[in-house]
Protein backbone atom coordinates (compact mmCIF):
# COMPACT_ATOMS: atom_id res chain seq x y z
CA UNK A 1 0.00 0.00 0.00
CA UNK A 2 2.83 1.98 0.84
CA UNK A 3 4.75 1.40 -2.37
CA UNK A 4 1.47 2.52 -4.52
CA UNK A 5 0.88 5.64 -2.15
CA UNK A 6 4.61 6.69 -3.41
CA UNK A 7 4.52 6.15 -6.78
CA UNK A 8 1.13 8.30 -6.95
CA UNK A 9 2.82 11.14 -5.21
CA UNK A 10 5.58 10.97 -7.79
CA UNK A 11 3.54 11.55 -10.43
CA UNK A 12 2.31 14.25 -8.90
CA UNK A 13 4.85 15.63 -8.31
CA UNK A 14 6.03 15.23 -11.66
CA UNK A 15 3.29 16.85 -12.53
CA UNK A 16 3.75 19.70 -10.25
CA UNK A 17 7.14 20.52 -11.83
CA UNK A 18 6.26 20.25 -15.67
CA UNK A 19 3.47 23.01 -14.92
CA UNK A 20 5.95 24.94 -12.88
CA UNK A 21 8.66 24.56 -15.44
CA UNK A 22 6.29 26.02 -18.02
CA UNK A 23 4.88 28.35 -15.82
CA UNK A 24 8.45 29.94 -15.43
CA UNK A 25 9.23 29.82 -19.08
CA UNK A 26 6.28 31.63 -19.99
CA UNK A 27 7.34 34.43 -17.38
CA UNK A 28 11.08 34.27 -18.85
CA UNK A 29 9.80 34.64 -21.79
CA UNK A 30 7.58 37.53 -21.57
CA UNK A 31 10.57 39.53 -18.81
CA UNK A 32 13.38 39.00 -21.58
CA UNK A 33 11.42 39.15 -24.78
CA UNK A 34 8.62 41.62 -23.90
CA UNK A 35 8.10 42.35 -27.51
CA UNK A 36 8.12 38.75 -28.95
CA UNK A 37 4.01 38.50 -28.68
CA UNK A 38 3.74 41.29 -31.16
CA UNK A 39 6.46 40.57 -33.64
CA UNK A 40 4.90 37.42 -34.10
CA UNK A 41 1.13 39.20 -34.22
CA UNK A 42 1.90 41.47 -36.62
CA UNK A 43 3.46 39.08 -38.92
CA UNK A 44 0.53 36.70 -38.87
CA UNK A 45 -1.11 40.18 -40.90
CA UNK A 46 1.55 40.81 -42.73
CA UNK A 47 0.69 38.89 -45.68
CA UNK A 48 -2.65 40.62 -45.75
CA UNK A 49 -1.22 43.93 -46.34
CA UNK A 50 1.21 42.76 -48.66
CA UNK A 51 -1.15 41.39 -50.37
CA UNK A 52 -3.28 44.63 -50.71
CA UNK A 53 -0.22 46.35 -51.38
CA UNK A 54 0.62 43.74 -54.61
CA UNK A 55 -2.64 44.72 -55.47
CA UNK A 56 -2.79 47.97 -55.68
CA UNK A 57 0.64 48.14 -57.05
CA UNK A 58 -0.44 45.66 -60.00
CA UNK A 59 -3.88 48.11 -61.18
CA UNK A 60 -1.35 50.91 -61.07
CA UNK A 61 0.83 48.92 -63.75
CA UNK A 62 -2.67 47.73 -65.49
CA UNK A 63 -3.70 51.58 -65.87
CA UNK A 64 -0.59 52.25 -67.76
CA UNK A 65 -0.76 50.11 -70.23
CA UNK A 66 -0.88 51.28 -73.37
CA UNK A 67 -1.35 50.13 -77.05
CA UNK A 68 1.56 50.14 -79.36
CA UNK A 69 2.29 50.64 -83.04
CA UNK A 70 2.77 46.43 -82.62
CA UNK A 71 -0.79 45.58 -80.83
CA UNK A 72 -2.79 43.19 -82.40
CA UNK A 73 -6.46 43.79 -83.39
CA UNK A 74 -8.43 40.82 -82.79
CA UNK A 75 -11.75 41.28 -84.04
CA UNK A 76 -14.67 39.10 -83.30
CA UNK A 77 -17.85 39.45 -85.78
CA UNK A 78 -20.97 36.98 -84.05
CA UNK A 79 -23.44 37.08 -85.91
CA UNK A 80 -26.42 37.16 -83.75
CA UNK A 81 -29.32 35.47 -85.92
CA UNK A 82 -27.02 32.33 -86.96
CA UNK A 83 -25.29 32.38 -83.56
CA UNK A 84 -21.81 32.03 -85.17
CA UNK A 85 -18.43 34.11 -85.00
CA UNK A 86 -15.50 34.81 -87.73
CA UNK A 87 -12.54 36.11 -86.44
CA UNK A 88 -9.99 38.39 -87.77
CA UNK A 89 -6.59 39.29 -86.80
CA UNK A 90 -5.44 42.63 -88.22
CA UNK A 91 -3.17 45.64 -87.68
CA UNK A 92 -4.55 48.03 -84.83
CA UNK A 93 -6.16 50.97 -86.69
CA UNK A 94 -4.24 54.02 -86.08
CA UNK A 95 -6.53 55.79 -84.01
CA UNK A 96 -6.15 53.74 -81.33
CA UNK A 97 -2.29 53.51 -80.51
CA UNK A 98 -0.95 54.71 -77.42
CA UNK A 99 -4.36 54.45 -75.69
CA UNK A 100 -4.64 52.70 -71.91
CA UNK A 101 -7.86 50.21 -71.88
CA UNK A 102 -10.00 53.20 -70.18
CA UNK A 103 -9.42 55.37 -73.28
CA UNK A 104 -9.86 52.39 -75.43
CA UNK A 105 -13.33 51.63 -74.15
CA UNK A 106 -14.54 55.21 -74.22
CA UNK A 107 -13.51 55.41 -78.06
CA UNK A 108 -15.20 52.19 -78.54
CA UNK A 109 -18.42 53.46 -76.64
CA UNK A 110 -18.60 56.51 -79.05
CA UNK A 111 -18.43 54.60 -82.13
CA UNK A 112 -21.20 52.38 -80.60
CA UNK A 113 -23.07 55.31 -80.80
CA UNK A 114 -22.37 56.49 -84.21
CA UNK A 115 -21.74 53.51 -86.34
CA UNK A 116 -20.56 54.00 -89.78
CA UNK A 117 -23.32 53.21 -92.18
CA UNK A 118 -21.45 50.54 -94.08
CA UNK A 119 -21.73 48.40 -90.35
CA UNK A 120 -25.15 49.65 -90.15
CA UNK A 121 -26.44 48.03 -93.68
CA UNK A 122 -24.54 44.72 -92.08
CA UNK A 123 -26.99 45.07 -89.22
CA UNK A 124 -24.29 46.47 -86.60
CA UNK A 125 -26.00 46.08 -82.97
CA UNK A 126 -23.26 46.36 -80.62
CA UNK A 127 -19.46 46.36 -79.87
CA UNK A 128 -17.48 45.42 -76.56
CA UNK A 129 -14.10 44.95 -75.77
CA UNK A 130 -13.04 41.42 -74.82
CA UNK A 131 -9.56 41.98 -73.56
CA UNK A 132 -6.75 44.32 -73.58
CA UNK A 133 -3.05 44.14 -73.64
CA UNK A 134 0.09 45.67 -74.66
CA UNK A 135 0.19 42.73 -76.74
CA UNK A 136 -3.15 42.29 -78.43
CA UNK A 137 -6.19 43.83 -78.18
CA UNK A 138 -9.74 41.26 -78.82
CA UNK A 139 -13.09 43.13 -79.68
CA UNK A 140 -16.03 41.62 -80.19
CA UNK A 141 -18.61 43.04 -82.81
CA UNK A 142 -22.50 41.84 -82.74
CA UNK A 143 -24.31 41.97 -85.79
CA UNK A 144 -28.17 41.30 -86.81
CA UNK A 145 -27.41 39.73 -90.58
CA UNK A 146 -30.28 40.98 -93.19
CA UNK A 147 -32.26 38.39 -94.79
CA UNK A 148 -32.35 39.00 -98.15
CA UNK A 149 -34.91 36.98 -98.74
CA UNK A 150 -37.45 38.86 -96.57
CA UNK A 151 -39.05 41.74 -97.94
CA UNK A 152 -40.83 44.72 -96.70
CA UNK A 153 -43.56 47.35 -97.35
CA UNK A 154 -43.42 51.01 -95.83
CA UNK A 155 -46.88 51.90 -95.25
CA UNK A 156 -48.13 56.04 -94.47
CA UNK A 157 -49.68 55.75 -90.68
CA UNK A 158 -50.91 58.70 -88.89
CA UNK A 159 -48.29 60.84 -90.62
CA UNK A 160 -45.81 58.34 -89.92
CA UNK A 161 -43.73 55.81 -91.52
CA UNK A 162 -44.50 51.73 -90.55
CA UNK A 163 -42.69 48.80 -91.88
CA UNK A 164 -44.54 45.75 -92.36
CA UNK A 165 -43.50 42.21 -93.35
CA UNK A 166 -44.45 41.85 -97.53
CA UNK A 167 -45.14 38.10 -96.86
CA UNK A 168 -47.43 38.65 -93.74
CA UNK A 169 -48.32 42.38 -92.74
CA UNK A 170 -46.80 41.80 -89.54
CA UNK A 171 -45.48 45.40 -88.17
CA UNK A 172 -41.71 44.82 -88.59
CA UNK A 173 -41.06 48.14 -87.32
CA UNK A 174 -42.36 51.34 -85.98
CA UNK A 175 -40.33 54.87 -87.09
CA UNK A 176 -40.17 58.20 -86.02
CA UNK A 177 -40.08 59.38 -89.61
CA UNK A 178 -42.28 61.90 -90.07
CA UNK A 179 -44.66 61.84 -93.70
CA UNK A 180 -44.63 65.50 -94.24
CA UNK A 181 -41.11 65.67 -93.73
CA UNK A 182 -39.89 63.41 -97.04
CA UNK A 183 -39.12 64.79 -100.85
CA UNK A 184 -43.08 65.05 -102.62
CA UNK A 185 -41.46 61.83 -104.67
CA UNK A 186 -40.98 59.43 -101.49
CA UNK A 187 -44.13 60.76 -99.72
CA UNK A 188 -46.10 59.51 -102.54
CA UNK A 189 -44.36 56.35 -102.39
CA UNK A 190 -45.04 55.45 -99.22
CA UNK A 191 -48.89 56.41 -99.51
CA UNK A 192 -49.23 53.53 -102.56
CA UNK A 193 -47.45 51.49 -100.24
CA UNK A 194 -43.45 51.56 -101.23
CA UNK A 195 -42.14 47.80 -101.53
CA UNK A 196 -38.28 47.39 -100.62
CA UNK A 197 -36.45 43.95 -101.33
CA UNK A 198 -34.17 43.04 -98.38
CA UNK A 199 -33.44 44.35 -94.95
CA UNK A 200 -30.22 46.00 -95.82
CA UNK A 201 -31.78 48.33 -98.67
CA UNK A 202 -34.26 48.80 -95.80
CA UNK A 203 -32.29 50.25 -93.38
CA UNK A 204 -30.45 52.01 -96.06
CA UNK A 205 -33.16 53.85 -96.45
CA UNK A 206 -34.46 54.54 -92.99
CA UNK A 207 -30.84 56.07 -92.43
CA UNK A 208 -31.16 58.72 -95.32
CA UNK A 209 -34.38 60.06 -93.94
CA UNK A 210 -33.53 59.80 -90.04
CA UNK A 211 -32.93 63.03 -88.27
Amino acid sequence: MKKVCRIGLLFVLNGLMFTGGAYTHALYTKWFYPNRLEKEEKRTEQPAEEKESVYVAEEAVNAEIRTTADTSFEIHSYDIRHATTEREVTEIPGKYIGMTRKQLEKALEEYCMSPPLSELNKGFTDLKLLAFSAGRVTIEKSYYLPDESESFVLVAENNYITVYRADTDEVYLYTDIRLDELPATVREEIILRKYIDSEAELYNFLESYSS
